[in-house]
């Protein structure tokens, strides 16, 4: 329909998780830990 789209934002529109539940979404991530100079934490990814 003329968008490009992630895998994490179709995941979220159409309710897909990862087996444990959770509901990864990287660009978030980069934007609030990683652009920021935070410590890598595997918990905020989730």
């Amino acid at each position: 329909n003329g968008q490009s789209l992630s895998s994490g934002q179709l995941a979220q529109e159409y309710g897909f998780t990862d087996l444990d539940g959770s509901r990864p979404d990287c660009w978030r991530y980069l934007v609030e830990v990683d652009n920021a100079d935070k410590p890598a934490d595997a918990t905020g990814y989730r």
